[in-house]
């Protein structure tokens, strides 16, 4: 097969041959932003490696080897092959560097297609494998190993700081691997993986999303048995001496006396990238407030539910509030993919919450905690208003109705008078909203959830108040239809009118306790600003309501 010589695509990078130089670019050059690590992990999941399919992963490496010989002009010939310089001076897109990558990547995935044959041609992997496919395989890593440290040469003067070091810890990697499938220096092995290990644990701290930390512990759980299985057989081999010291491991990875100046060099880019990191992570992070606490948006799909719940509720206070039965609608469908949104917030931050590993996960979880919280109660904000503005053009609707039958009018759109049974439905669905806000805020705790939970119960004391008015005059309709009818009996009628009469004086009692309640809250905390917005408006409807329970009585 054609896909079994990779000599034949290959770039030559240590012979200059006949090709002429490139000319040198200008000093100042932006630095390429590689995303390794991001990169070969979505080429990985979408091309075989879930299933452990190594030689589709091949094909697509070397497809995609293909796809940028052709872009960048690097094609090696028709009929002769021509070697194909590509050195540092001619990296200028980072095109160049994906060569480098997928060409160590391609022969990593034919060293593991090759592995996993001789297993199963031996039997499995206890059983001894095939030599000749064994020793087929420590080449084509010898090659993945080479075709990295060209990467990281390259990387080292065209990638920004992030890339270099995912770069040399990808490197470091497949150096590990490479010796442990030999089985010939297990110190030099052990002292690549921890390498590796190391730099995965920095990049991890670096990165300011959670998405690329969480990529950066994968590869650290990964190497783990690698290090335990590398620590075992250097006891083993030591008679149970104590495994090598950890800066003797790091000047061992590092080639001897000489990687003194190459881990100072990678440690002053750790430390710029870090500085880089935290000026981004505060450039890109939005903030959520709510009770008068602002809580960091980090997460991108979070971030992006918000601004759209927001730009819904934007486009709430844009709609006219009429009494038309079409600005409603808009309204509510409007309020309805707000909640949605919030909702949606919600789950990604419990997402989030579950991928969080690593010695800061603790932080992470109170801070994502404290964030789902503030959205939970956004949600509920949210769904609440919604509820209120259903109500108040159903409770509109009622009074009108009642208005024209005091006058003595008929009414002529049926559709448009609304029972009390619909506005005992709504008040119903405002009090359970208004439960779960309360129960949000004794779950928060503090001044602010204290604030929060007693503002919510002189909600809902209110609501109930109101629910006991617009029963008693479904009794009292109940009552008149009864005595309108002939053949009903005359103590039917009179007990629902007595029911209805018990109503009006419970629903004026609990309108003056919950305007009471009400009154008697600080207007200037932060659960005032969710809840009592309309406070004014809500005590005259209080006394509206207490005014005309003592007249129906």
């Amino acid at each position: 097969m054609a896909e079994d010589q990779p000599t034949t695509m290959e770039v030559d990078l240590t012979e200059p041959g006949t090709e002429e130089v490139a000319t040198a670019q200008p000093a100042q050059l932006a630095p390429l932003a590689l995303n390794l690590l991001s990169t070969i992990k979505a080429a990985q999941a979408q091309n075989g490696l879930r299933h452990d399919d190594y030689m589709r992963y091949r094909k697509h490496c070397t497809s995609r080897l293909q796809s940028l010989y052709k872009a960048l002009k690097m094609q090696h010939g028709r009929t002769k092959y021509q070697k194909r310089k590509l050195d540092v001076h001619n990296v200028t897109d980072v095109r160049h560097l994906h060569v480098l990558l997928f060409s160590a990547e391609r022969a990593w995935a034919a060293a593991m297609e090759l592995k996993k044959e001789a297993e199963l041609k031996a039997g499995g992997p206890s059983g001894g494998a095939d030599p000749r496919k064994r020793h087929h395989a420590i080449g084509r890593l010898g090659k993945a190993v080479y075709w990295a440290g060209e990467l990281c040469r390259c990387a080292a003067a065209r990638a920004d700081a992030r890339g270099h070091l995912e770069a040399e810890a990808h490197a470091a990697w497949l150096a590990g691997s490479f010796l442990l499938e030999k089985e010939s220096d297990w110190g030099l092995a052990l002292a690549k993986f921890t390498r590796a290990k190391k730099l995965w644990q920095e990049l991890a701290k670096a990165t300011p999303d959670l998405e690329g930390q969480s990529l950066c512990l994968a590869q650290i759980e990964a190497m783990e048995p690698n290090i335990r299985y590398c620590s075992y057989r250097l006891e083993r081999a030591g008679k149970g001496g104590a495994p090598p010291d950890a800066a003797e491991l790091a000047a061992l990875a590092e080639g001897g006396e000489g990687g003194a100046p190459g881990m100072a060099l990678l440690q002053s880019k750790l430390a710029a990238l870090a500085a880089e990191a935290q000026q981004a992570a505060a450039a890109s992070t939005s903030y959520l407030e709510w009770l008068g606490s602002r809580h960091p948006v980090r997460h991108e799909r979070v971030r992006l539910a918000l601004s759209q719940a927001a730009d819904f509720a934007d486009k709430v206070d844009k709609v006219m509030d009429t009494d038309g039965g079409d600005a409603l609608e808009a309204r509510l469908a409007l309020y309805d993919r707000a909640v949605n949104a919030l909702a949606e917030a919600k789950s990604h931050v419990r997402n989030a919450v579950k991928g969080l590993a690593g010695p800061d996960s603790e932080a992470q979880f109170r801070e994502l905690e404290a964030l789902e919280g503030a959205v939970e109660g956004l949600r509920l904000q949210r769904a609440l208003e919604r509820c209120e503005a259903h109500l108040a053009h159903t409770r509109g609707r009622f009074a009108a109705g009642l208005q024209r039958l005091a006058l003595g009018k008929k009414i002529k759109d049926k559709e448009r008078q609304a029972r009390p049974e619909e506005v005992v439905r709504l008040l119903d669905s405002l009090s359970r909203g208004l439960e779960e806000l309360a129960d949000l805020g004794a779950r928060l705790g503090g001044r602010a959830g204290e604030e929060l939970h007693d503002a919510a119960a002189a909600r809902i004391a209110a609501a109930r108040a109101e629910r006991t008015y617009h029963v008693a005059h479904t009794l009292l309709a109940a009552a008149a239809s009864d005595g309108k009818e002939a053949s009903a009996s005359s103590s039917g009628g009179g007990g629902k009118a007595l029911e209805a009469w018990a109503l009006f004086t419970r629903a004026q009692e609990r309108a003056t306790a919950a305007a009471a309640a009400l009154s008697a809250l600080p207007g200037d905390s932060a659960a005032a600003a969710v809840l009592l917005r309309g406070r004014p408006g809500l005590l005259a409807e209080l006394e509206e309501q207490g005014r005309q329970a003592a007249a129906y009585k």
